[in-house]
């Protein structure tokens, strides 16, 4: 796990294959560092099944920010 970021406005949060960033006002972006290493394919717009991945991510990130 990895925190780039940890202001309120922009912050991202990656583990091994994955990686979680949010800039806003945008929504939230997810990205897999293995298939995509260019973060071109952003897994949130294109109805992957992410839901334990994204549990994970939060989860680490509110971790972190306690």
């Amino acid at each position: 796990m990895v925190s780039e970021n940890l202001n309120r406005n922009e912050w991202a949060i990656r583990n091994d294959q994955h990686k979680l960033m949010r800039q806003l006002p945008r929504p939230e972006e997810l990205y897999d560092l293995e298939a995509d290493p260019m973060e071109q394919e952003n897994l949130l717009r294109d109805g992957s099944n992410v839901d334990s991945i994204l549990a994970e991510l939060r989860g680490q990130l509110a971790m972190i920010r306690e």
